[in-house]
């Protein structure tokens, strides 16, 4: 998919840098938008059920945030399940997000709207991030972009992993590899879903995008009706007729295009604390 694409979107500059991470080496690419400074930040973690995926499959992503949203993105080369199962990848990505914090003003960041972001199971990444942050009240966060993510593991099934079980793209079964890869030997693996966590309270403000033909669709719902029922701002949108995936079609699919125009709008309405 990422091989059939023309042209990168241009943005102001485009720069890979490795970071001291906590399993060793961590690769992040920053994407920097042709406006003025500061800018607001915001780090992101791709999809590919945890053990796919890398910089350069989500690279047209990113782009498109960046240019759009004018937002720096930080885009992280997180560890793959099974070889690091969680929680390696959860700590990579608050890693990060703790790093373009602290260096906001030498990469022309601010860091009064830092924002999280990441599809499917990156969606997973950012929400668990989210919820690690606020317990260690490090870093301050403004916002999390949650497009399909995972929320939940899948037992027990919800309706939309039978309604869209085959044929859909995303399978049931399929779904059912990536978390037990991902999952390991983790000894709760409530630790790793969002929705298992006891206490939402105090999140970030949230916008949870999910595709209707989708076996994710369900649970992103849940999510999102959990965090409004816990007061935590959350504007949740579902989009006919796509099936996961779509918010890297932009190119194919116009439903695809409006939604990340929609979406690119929420990121730069995030307030600035500075």
């Amino acid at each position: 998919m990422a091989a059939r694409r023309g042209a990168p979107l241009p943005v102001g500059r485009v720069e890979d840098r490795l970071l001291p991470g906590p399993g060793g080496p961590l690769a992040v690419r920053l994407y920097w938008p042709d406006a003025p400074a500061p800018h607001r930040m915001l780090v992101y973690a791709h999809g590919g059920g945890f053990v796919r995926g890398d910089l350069d499959t989500h690279d047209h992503v990113c782009r498109e945030i960046c240019a759009t949203a004018s937002c720096l993105v930080v885009s992280v080369d997180y560890r793959l399940a099974p070889e690091h199962p969680f929680p390696a990848a959860v700590e990579d990505v608050l890693f990060a997000t703790r790093w373009a914090h602290a260096h906001a003003a030498a990469l022309r960041g601010d860091a009064g709207c830092l924002l999280v972001a990441g599809d499917s199971a990156g969606g997973n990444l950012a929400a668990m991030v989210c919820l690690r942050a606020r317990e260690a009240r490090d870093p301050p966060i403004q916002g999390q972009v949650l497009f399909y993510p995972v929320t939940a593991h899948y037992d027990p099934p919800t309706a939309s992993y039978a309604e869209f079980a085959e044929g859909h793209f995303l399978t049931r079964d399929a779904m059912r590899w990536f978390v037990d890869l991902y999952l390991g030997a983790a000894p709760s693996p409530a630790d790793a879903f969002p929705l298992a966590a006891a206490d939402l309270h105090g999140l970030p403000a949230a916008l949870i995008v999910t595709a209707e033909c989708d076996p994710l669709r369900d649970e992103g719902q849940a999510y999102a009706e959990r965090l409004l029922a816990s007061g935590v701002a959350c504007d949740y949108r579902c989009i006919e007729g796509m099936l996961h995936g779509f918010m890297a079609q932009t190119d194919l699919h116009p439903q695809a295009r409006e939604a990340m125009r929609a979406a690119c709008a929420w990121m730069g309405a995030r307030p600035s604390g500075r």
